[in-house]
């Protein structure tokens, strides 16, 4: 613990964009280049010239200019942080920016949810510290709790340096699956398959690819613990579909947890646009940064291709679905209309983001996840639909009172990935697989697993096929409004 007592006297709210005024004269003189790290991928956009050095919040339009607060109040709430597991690799610097915000509203979350609490004691987990919050970090204190998220060691000397050393069951068993896919897709290449083989033909599609691009060949996969690995489970690609709604599941992979979440990997129909991409099933290489780039009103946090994008192929046949006859044109194929950037191969624009409350599908090609629910690391579902925004309408500002809505179980997982990342890590692996895979490798210690949970969530039995398990997990995290309340959640 450190030696400081963290926040003992309040004279204000504390949100993002506040400085300790002994440490606004430095970020002043640093706050280009802080403001750059950042911010580099809007940097140099004429529209964001007057905004590029303030602070993006949630709520429309909310840019939050750097400002000073009295003390060392932020300096004490990074310390706290720290010390009791939810800020493990940040610089304690006297400023509240985005890495202080993901820590602090993962504190407010895990007391809701880990501890029990639930929001009618905590409130949403709403990025700012004020009597509530502060009562319960001085429970923290007094108590000396550690967050069971956090890492399991640290480097006192050096808390850059951090690890956790305990994966848990089910992180090990989708591992397992994950490397048992590589190399079923491995053997195929190097053995052959029927020459109608459509997995054959989309690896070899990918390997004979020549371009620089974010998705990796099949001998690139790396599934190794360190990394942060998110998975997207794509259901019924091949089905026709008019509306396309938000039926796969996402499983995220780090630090040795499980947590799932659902959305969509397949673009939603627009009788306006033809040709929609659909990622090509593979590891792909992204990094933290921001969607709605466009937009200066609603750019928010999302993960992008790493470099030069990623691949796609397209429902060149308009039937709403991605159908061999589309695969088959292959990666390189192009229409016959005058060339069109959006349409080559790699594709910079296939972001992860936020799909609203998950009611409907947003994605125009991009993979997308819901805000209404969550399956945290302990198999229980957890309940965000008190506070999950239905649209960037009814976003509220953290830089001001009244915060109701967030992006509830995206800001939990865009939070998660920031906050735990170590100061190594700018990269996260996303791999996409469909419904067959998880059939294929997951073993019966898994299933039973997933059948377990499945149980406790719905209180009723599921049965234990991985299709089925799916379409449960799906259809309850979708109706989470009205299912038993977990009195956790």
């Amino acid at each position: 613990m450190s030696e400081t007592n963290p926040i003992l006297h309040l004279s204000e709210v504390l949100h993002l964009g506040m400085i300790d005024e002994d440490s606004f004269d430095q970020f002043q003189s640093d706050k280009e280049a802080y403001f750059r790290k950042y911010h580099e991928l809007f940097w140099d956009t004429p529209a964001y010239k007057s905004k590029r050095m303030h602070f993006r919040g949630e709520g429309a339009n909310e840019w939050v200019e750097p400002r000073t607060t009295k003390g060392n109040n932020i300096r004490n709430l990074q310390a706290f942080l720290q010390d009791h597991g939810f800020m493990p690799g940040a610089r304690l610097d006297g400023v509240f920016g985005y890495w202080t915000l993901a820590s602090l509203r993962l504190f407010q979350e895990y007391i809701r949810t880990i501890e029990g609490l639930g929001v009618e004691e905590t409130g949403m987990p709403d990025g700012r510290v004020w009597k509530n919050t502060h009562k319960h970090m001085m429970r923290w204190r007094d108590n000396k709790l550690y967050s069971t998220w956090g890492p399991n060691e640290v480097n006192k000397d050096k808390p850059s340096e951090f690890k956790w050393t305990k994966p848990s069951k089910e992180f090990e068993l989708w591992m397992k699956v994950l490397n048992k896919s590589k190399e079923r897709c491995q053997r195929v290449l190097d053995k052959g398959a029927a020459k109608d083989d459509l997995l054959l033909f989309q690896l070899q599609d990918l390997e004979n690819y020549d371009q620089d691009t974010d998705s990796r060949k099949v001998s690139e996969w790396m599934y190794n613990r360190e990394e942060i690995h998110l998975i997207g489970i794509r259901r019924k690609q091949e089905q026709s579909s008019r509306v396309r709604g938000n039926d796969d599941l996402f499983v995220l992979l780090m630090n040795g947890m499980v947590f799932k979440f659902w959305g969509s990997t397949d673009p939603h129909p627009d009788k306006s646009k033809k040709q929609e991409p659909y990622l090509i099933e593979g590891q792909h290489k992204y990094k933290l940064a921001w969607h709605k780039v466009s937009n200066s009103q609603r750019i928010y946090k999302a993960l992008r291709p790493y470099g030069p994008g990623v691949l796609v192929y397209r429902d060149w046949s308009g039937r709403d679905a991605l159908s061999e006859e589309d695969i088959r044109k292959g990666l390189s194929h192009n229409s016959s209309r005058p060339r069109d950037e959006k349409l080559d191969n790699p594709n910079t624009l296939i972001n992860i983001h936020w799909t609203f409350d998950g009611f409907t599908n947003w994605s125009a090609g991009c993979q997308v996840i819901s805000g209404r629910s969550y399956i945290n690391n302990e198999g229980r579902l957890i309940n965000c639909s008190t506070f999950s925004a239905a649209s960037y309408d009814t976003l509220s500002s953290v830089s001001k009172k009244g915060v109701r809505r967030n992006r509830g179980a995206y800001t939990f997982i865009s939070d998660f990935i920031l906050a735990y990342s170590s100061t190594e890590t700018d990269h996260v692996l996303y791999t996409l697989c469909n419904d067959e895979v998880i059939n294929h490798f997951s073993d019966a210690s898994l299933q039973s697993l997933l059948a377990f949970q499945s149980l406790d969530i719905r209180d009723q039995f599921v049965a234990a096929d991985d299709r089925g398990l799916l379409a449960g997990f799906i259809s309850q995290m979708r109706k989470s409004k009205n299912v038993k309340k977990d009195p956790k959640a």
